[in-house]
């Protein structure tokens, strides 16, 4: 079995790309609430990321608009990827627990697929976590179009909404009172 290429370019173990993503209820409620968050905000396209024990992040089903073919040139490359913790949009909202908005996927030194996102004509991304018990449990990244972009806000919210039945983000967890 060969080893699959990471978003670094690092090579990935094949135990490592052998490891099980979710499945059942928990992944029918992502790729729900990546749905509904699309379709209420009007942004074509997002994706799950599944985070692994070793830091990566693994695509699960992604969810687009009935556009196909005009997304087909960002989806396509995208099934390849697997991120590094603090690399691609994924792995930075994985690394600090927090929405990240990205204006311009296209001219961002830190977003991987800038010709990819071009030939689709995505512009802007929201990347959200998913958050249970203060550990993120999957990463959401939702991307519009140019004129799509000035609705950010309503994207993270309505993926924050979304993703509240997994458990409470780390801003809604009360602070613990410090040891010493």
């Amino acid at each position: 079995m060969e080893a699959e290429t990471g978003a670094t370019g690092g090579r990935r173990s094949p135990q490592q790309a052998a490891e099980p993503v979710p499945s059942g209820p928990a992944l029918t409620e992502l790729q729900r609430a990546l749905q509904q968050v699309c379709e209420q905000a009007g942004w074509p396209y997002a994706e799950a990321w599944s985070p692994r024990p070793d830091g990566t992040c693994t695509l699960l089903p992604p969810w687009h608009r009935d556009d196909h073919h005009r997304l087909e040139p960002f989806r396509r490359p995208t099934e390849q990827l697997g991120f590094m913790p603090e690399f691609g949009l994924p792995g930075r909202v994985l690394a600090s627990k927090q929405a990240i908005f990205v204006a311009d996927v296209i001219t961002d030194p830190l977003f991987c697929r800038p010709t990819a996102a071009r030939k689709a004509g995505l512009v802007g991304a929201v990347g959200v976590p998913v958050l249970a018990g203060g550990r993120v449990v999957a990463v959401l990244v939702f991307f519009g179009r140019a004129g799509e972009v000035s609705a950010w806000p309503r994207v993270a919210e309505l993926a924050r909404a979304a993703t509240r039945q997994f458990g409470p983000s780390t801003d809604e967890t009360p602070p613990r009172p410090r040891q010493g």
